[in-house]
């Protein structure tokens, strides 16, 4: 999960890639994704 942000996760798309998203069910909702430290500030 994300650091305080709770129900958020975090997943690593490449190495310089992070995406951050949510599950509600079945369904995976896509937050942000972007470069590691900018997507993690603001996911």
């Amino acid at each position: 999960t994300v650091e305080g942000a709770e129900a958020l996760w975090e997943a690593r798309a490449s190495r310089s890639l992070r995406m951050t998203f949510r599950i509600e069910g079945d369904t995976v909702i896509l937050r942000n994704i972007g470069h590691h430290n900018e997507t993690l500030e603001r996911p």
